[in-house]
């Protein structure tokens, strides 16, 4: 899975690079929504040749 820095950064509402630690804090504190958006997307078969399913800000519904 991956979920690009801006979606990360849009999460933690974030302006500027941050300790990774943030980025885990705000991993952790939106977990259940994250896998359940990549659930969703392996599902519809958006896996790409790297074996990741990428998370957009549509992917989530914070961003809907």
């Amino acid at each position: 899975m991956l979920v690009p820095q801006d979606v990360l950064y849009d999460f933690g509402r974030f302006r500027e690079t941050r300790e990774d630690s943030e980025y885990v804090r705000m991993f952790e504190e939106r977990r259940a929504a994250i896998l359940a958006a990549a659930a969703v997307g392996i599902d519809a078969g958006r896996v790409g040749a790297d074996r990741r399913v990428s998370l957009m800000h549509d992917d989530l519904p914070e961003f809907r």
